[in-house]
């Protein structure tokens, strides 16, 4: 089975109302900075996903680059495409009132739902305030970097990672 046909069962499993985030899921983090442990970027997330080559990309271009190999056990987890969701609702209200050079962000329901969107970084800047006011855990993206070719995990509590491997590539 191909990655994309995989990413398109997780969600059409998650549409059925089946969790997609598996406790046997490994996930990854990809790197350019040399440290030990994931710790939060400076808007209070950390970036996963399901995909080592995407995680990869992230790294860069340095001659050092980590890649970190990783199971999350969240509590609350929200899926941003998911618009019946009253926090994904909220989140969509105001990332739709949001202005960054002059950008509209409106979108019809069904680009949202998609993911197609990009601009998840967007959850940085005021979509955490949302998520840790309603305890959330891990948001779910498509992608945030507009491959549409892995799923994006931002994980708002660190303490629900277990690394399982780092190393360097």
């Amino acid at each position: 089975m191909s990655y994309i046909s995989k990413v398109k069962l997780k969600y059409h499993l998650k549409d059925m109302g089946i969790n997609i985030i598996e406790s046997s899921s490994v996930l990854y983090h990809g790197t350019d900075k040399d440290f030990k442990e994931l710790k939060p970027n400076g808007y209070g997330i950390i970036w996963l996903t399901d995909n080592p080559d995407a995680a990869k990309r992230y790294a860069r271009r340095s001659p050092t680059k980590w890649l970190f190999s990783v199971k999350i056990s969240p509590r609350k987890t929200v899926d941003l495409r998911d618009l019946s969701d009253p926090i994904t609702a909220e989140y969509k209200r105001q990332y739709e009132m949001s202005s960054i050079s002059g950008v509209n962000f409106k979108l019809p329901d069904d680009k949202w739902k998609s993911g197609k969107h990009g601009n998840y970084t967007l959850l940085e800047r005021f979509g955490i305030d949302i998520l840790t006011e309603n305890h959330v855990d891990v948001a779910i993206a498509l992608d945030a970097s507009g491959a549409y070719d892995h799923i994006s995990y931002a994980v708002i509590n660190p303490k629900c990672i277990t690394v399982i491997k780092r190393e360097s590539f």
